[in-house]
């Protein structure tokens, strides 16, 4: 079964009346858990962004008292959930930053700190054994303001153009070029 985003579940409402249902914290978690449980990362990540954001803003929906006590939104279960669905997109760098976030709030957290590893071996992996360049480090030109156009510049190196041109190389032949 695939699960509603966020914004799939707002469109279903209707704002016209006003008063439409509230989507609860604990609800929001709930489903995001179950996207997680069923491998739809990409969907789970936007309901535990949805509660993050919830909780950081203050804009909390929570529930009766009864529900708190049985649905507690602990931040650091929340992070862990988040990072983990990051991770298995393969955004490997956002996810370390909330691994970090995560170890602040409980520095202990085995599966974090299990996680920081993984994701700093993977960053040094896909980049050749080089750690990822600082954005700030990257050469920017703005060609044009409205619509910005941008262009970077040595943001590959010359090994890695190498390594493509290889990679493309049979395919390329195979057509002639």
């Amino acid at each position: 079964m695939k699960i509603k985003t966020p914004m799939e579940w707002s469109k279903k409402l209707d704002h016209s009346k006003g008063d439409h249902p509230k989507i609860l914290d604990y609800q929001c978690f709930i489903l995001g858990k179950y996207a997680y449980d069923h491998g739809q990362y990409a969907r789970a990540e936007e309901w535990f962004r949805l509660v993050l954001k919830r909780i950081e803003t203050g804009n909390n929906i929570r529930g009766s008292p009864q529900t708190d006590e049985i649905y507690p939104l602990p931040l650091e279960g929340i992070l862990d959930y988040l990072q983990y669905s990051i991770g298995r997109r393969g955004h490997y760098r956002e996810a370390l930053e909330f691994t970090k976030r995560l170890l602040k709030e409980n520095p202990n957290n085995e599966n974090a700190l299990k996680s920081l590893r993984f994701y700093e071996s993977e960053l040094v992996r896909l980049h050749g054994g080089e750690p990822m360049p600082p954005e700030e480090q990257l050469k920017e030109e703005i060609m044009q303001v409205e619509p910005p156009i941008v262009l970077w510049h040595d943001f590959v190196t010359a090994g890695e153009v190498e390594h493509i041109q290889d990679i493309a190389r049979p395919r390329v032949s195979r057509f002639g070029w």
